[in-house]
């Protein structure tokens, strides 16, 4: 056992372990661990600050450097051949009477270059781990986001704000549903999936558009009064029970009207 002397009325004494300075070599370690077991478990390592008034604060950093890179800080558990893996937890105190402490991850930051990145990595197996997020009041998850899942159907509200952009994106399917409707407040809705296409410029009387939208060009350029034409549209999304709205253009001397509009599998 080695401790600090007291002291009366002062500060208590205090213990410094240090390894030995090199002037050109690597400077000495200091290692702490705990002894071995044949068959039980092994002895713990225990660093805390005494309880006091105010308990004392617990520093672990590495040293400054002048030219090279600082050294790292690791926090690791060991390897376990037929158990669990060994955990990590890294936790603040709760308070009766004021705010509980908070945890904060600060990366490096950088004078000219990049600053730092914060990565969180579950762990690698057949079924990959995620990142979960945990309701205090109850300890039940809320939200979860793993390499397949951004889940956060455990709450009634998410909310995704910017004073720019807001950008989400699908290489296959997006789909929105909600129970009661899907309301876009009195925001203009813009920028549809839309093209163009000319009536004949392939087959007569034939056109195709394979877009939600577009606008169509007659291969009739002088249609007589109470004439019609008849024009075949295919596209790959519509289906026998998609409902087609169609809106005829005109001019001061001609107002078309639409007399039938029929679908059926891509056209």
């Amino acid at each position: 056992s080695v401790s600090g002397g007291t002291g009366g009325s002062g500060s208590g004494g205090s213990v410094n372990f240090s390894g030995g300075s090199s002037s050109s070599g690597t400077g000495g370690s200091v290692t702490v661990s705990s002894g071995t077991s044949g068959s039980l478990t092994s002895g713990s390592v225990t660093i805390v600050t005494a309880n006091s008034g105010t308990s004392g604060q617990l520093s672990l950093s590495t040293g400054s450097t002048s030219s090279g890179n600082s050294g790292d800080l690791l926090f690791s558990t060991g390897d376990a051949s037929s158990g669990t893996g060994g955990a990590v937890s890294v936790s603040v105190g709760s308070s009766s009477s004021a705010t509980g402490g908070s945890i904060s991850l600060q990366a490096g930051s950088s004078s000219n270059l990049t600053g730092g990145s914060i990565y969180l990595r579950p762990g690698s197996a057949s079924t990959g781990g995620a990142v979960y997020f945990v309701k205090p009041s109850t300890g039940t998850n809320f939200g979860v986001i793993s390499d397949s899942t951004f889940d956060f159907s455990g709450i009634s509200t998410v909310s995704i704000d910017s004073s720019g952009t807001v950008q989400i994106s699908s290489s296959t399917t997006m789909t929105l549903a909600a129970s009661t409707g899907i309301s876009m407040g009195g925001s203009l809705v813009y920028d549809f999936e839309s093209d163009t296409g000319a009536v004949g410029a392939s087959t007569a009387g034939e056109v195709v558009i394979n877009k939600m939208a577009g606008v169509i060009t007659s291969e009739s350029t002088s249609l007589p009064a109470s004439s019609t034409d008849s024009i075949t549209f295919f596209n790959s999304r519509v289906s026998a029970t998609s409902v087609v709205l169609v809106t005829p253009g005109y001019s001061s001397n001609c107002v078309p009207v639409v007399q039938k509009a029929s679908t059926g599998n891509g056209q």
